[in-house]
């Protein structure tokens, strides 16, 4: 508005000369036709009357800012629109430039057109903001260039910002294609989207929560990646946001699956040889109560050959005998140290002849079918095992079939090159044929499922089940030189997959039959048996001397050695290998050797023959005959070692 002389010019002059602003007038061509003590005091001028005896203002102004401060001043004057605040540097009186904000409008001064600028001095301000840009341009290099991913995003999951670091983890060419995504829930697995949502939103409304966490991300091609995230809350734009700072811990994760099976399978050797000790132990004390048993049975049975009646009781009872040691061998099987008897065998033939008994024993509400490859190649198993194994395998899918269903019995053939091998339990490269057996039951959880090999291991309620039937197999499986596999989803069904090495040799495949044959007797020849338990010592003598040999017992190695000096007619040596007396049968064998004198040697034992072998208890070319033995067996093994030397 205009301002009048006399009064109106004094009142004015009143507002202004207190004022905390700088304010002058000027012309059109920067003459200062007025000022207050604040300008002067802003310029570093003493009064106003030493300010105005400056020919214009221009020297209050930086020749850099002069030109764009003189052409905003005429258009003013000639009423074209211009900022009304505006930032200019002025110059001090001793030369200093200071950061200046104005304000101008036109007003009428003394009949003539002029301009009005109220200007404040914000040096402070503008270092201040200088200082702030310098800080943010630093903390962005900085965020640019760090190795780490850096996100940063709203309450509502909005990125906000992402450096480039972060654009290369999740596999985008720059930093914009992340801060243009509606949500940062498409970056974390399906998973774990809900979970990290939630955590940031109760980040940012202040509950205390670790900062630390791990999660699987998902990159631009969808493929799960580890990460590593740290979180804190920042400011942005005046908002509470969260930063979130991402590590790739892929590798570290590959490497720590790797260790944890590592070690999941060194403990599970250990678990198995531990047991494996234990069976050990019993099994050679319980097939010594056995062979006392089955031996007296035996040669009872040989005593009522003309008593039917009597003799269908003694057959019952070796038959309840050679199932304990069946059982025994069932404990063996899962450490994979029982002994085998491999022979070439028609496994089609083998599952076809067992179809009837595997009918009756799963019941009619089992349909158990057999999907057989006509040209399978041979394979040299043990059939008994073979046989238990099926068996093992029907029990437990008709456990899983509580109303019934469907068992299916399939072979076939199967080569596994180097490319197939994808794990160290896996098989060694070659043929192989399979024997499945699929049912359609309840299945298995994959936790279950991971475990279900293991001894002793079992879902069934307390007394309902031993856990060995698939421990048994697997141990059968890999003793053969194969493996096995499970396959199975709760409520699709299971199959267990038997891989066995096909049969490359030439020569006649037998399928499993049994059959009898006489017993091959002795001639009058004398054996020394050397065994520490008088009850195995005593049936051994026993049955030799049935057999139509000679006779002569020792308790224990140093006794036979006293008798193999008084004794020169043995021709052949009966020893179990441990004993007590510090000769053990394989030491025997050795002090009659260096005495220059050669005698076969039939070692028996408790123990099975490959932990024997791992011992250093057996020698290449020694014979054992395991306990419980039958006297067929004892009787075929010495006629065999006495025929071999003469």
């Amino acid at each position: 508005m205009g301002v009048e002389a006399g009064d109106n010019d004094a009142r004015y002059r009143d507002l202004v000369e207190g004022s905390l602003e700088g304010i002058a007038v000027v012309d059109k061509d920067n003459r200062i036709l007025y000022a207050n003590q604040a300008h002067a005091d802003i310029h570093g001028h003493a009064s106003v009357s030493e300010l105005m005896q400056l020919a214009d203002g221009n020297s209050l102004i930086a020749s850099e800012d002069l030109a764009r401060i003189d052409q905003n001043r005429r258009r003013r004057l000639a009423g074209q629109p211009v900022p009304a605040s505006f930032r200019y540097r002025g110059r001090r009186r001793d030369g200093a430039l200071v950061w200046l904000n104005g304000l101008s409008r036109t007003i009428e001064w003394h009949g003539q057109a002029a301009v009005q600028v109220a200007v404040t001095d914000i040096s402070q301000q503008v270092e201040a903001e200088a200082a702030l840009r310098r800080s943010e341009r630093r903390y962005r290099e900085l965020i640019e260039s760090a190795l780490l991913g850096i996100v940063i995003f709203d309450i509502n999951a909005r990125p906000l910002f992402a450096n480039q670091a972060a654009a290369d983890l999740f596999g985008y060419t720059s930093a914009g294609k992340i801060t243009a995504l509606t949500s940062i829930a498409s970056l974390s697995a399906e998973q774990d989207q809900r979970q990290r949502l939630d955590y940031q939103v109760r980040r940012l409304a202040g509950e205390e929560l670790p900062p630390l966490f791990e999660f699987q991300g998902r990159d631009q091609d969808q493929e799960l990646i580890w990460l590593q995230c740290h979180i804190q809350i920042v400011d942005w734009d005046g908002t509470p946001a969260i930063q979130a700072t991402l590590v790739d811990i892929s590798q570290q994760k590959k490497m720590q699956a790797a260790l944890d099976e590592a070690d999941a399978q060194l403990r599970q050797s250990q678990k198995m040889e531990t047991v494996g000790q234990l069976t050990g132990g019993v099994a050679h004390d319980f097939n010594n109560l056995l062979a006392v048993i089955a031996g007296n049975m035996e040669m009872l049975d040989e005593a009522l050959s003309d008593q039917s009646e009597l003799r269908s009781l003694s057959r019952r009872a070796i038959g309840a005998v050679q199932r304990g040691a069946e059982l025994t061998h069932r404990l063996l099987a899962f450490s994979r140290r029982q002994p085998l008897s491999p022979q070439p065998t028609d496994v089609n033939n083998l599952i076809q002849d067992m179809g009837e008994m595997l009918r009756r024993t799963l019941g009619a509400t089992i349909d158990v079918r057999t999907v057989s490859r006509d040209d399978l190649w041979p394979c040299e198993i043990d059939p008994a095992q073979m046989q238990n194994v099926l068996l093992n395998l029907a029990v437990n899918a008709r456990d899983a079939m509580p109303k019934g269903g469907h068992l299916t019995f399939e072979t076939a053939n199967r080569r596994i090159d180097g490319g197939n091998v994808l794990h160290p339990d896996d098989p060694a490269p070659g043929e192989y044929i399979t024997v499945s057996a699929t049912d359609s039951g309840h299945g298995m959880t994959e936790e279950v499922r991971q475990k279900a090999f293991e001894p002793f291991f079992t879902t069934k309620d307390i007394g309902q089940g031993s856990g060995l039937g698939l421990s048994m197999t697997y141990g059968f499986a890999r003793q053969s030189g194969g493996w096995a596999t499970i396959y199975s989803e709760a409520g699709m069904g299971t199959t267990v997959r038997l891989y066995l090495p096909r049969r490359l040799q030439d020569g006649d495949v037998r399928t499993l039959e049994d059959s009898f044959s006489p017993i091959p007797r002795g001639r009058g020849e004398t054996i020394l048996v050397v065994e520490d338990d008088r009850d195995v010592r005593d049936l051994a003598v026993a049955q030799l001397t049935s057999l139509h040999y000679r006779v002569i017992e020792a308790t224990d190695g140093a006794e036979a050695l006293r008798l193999l000096a008084d004794h020169h007619e043995i021709n052949l040596i009966l020893s179990d290998i441990v004993m007590p007396g510090g000769i053990s049968g394989p030491e025997l064998k050795q002090e009659l050797e260096r005495g220059g004198r050669t005698l076969p040697v039939l070692f028996m034992s408790g123990y099975p023959e490959r932990a024997m072998e791992q011992q250093g208890q057996l020698a290449e070319g020694d014979y054992l005959l395991q306990k419980p033995f039958r006297m067929e067996d004892l009787a075929r093994r010495v006629r065999m070692m006495l025929d071999k030397t003469e």
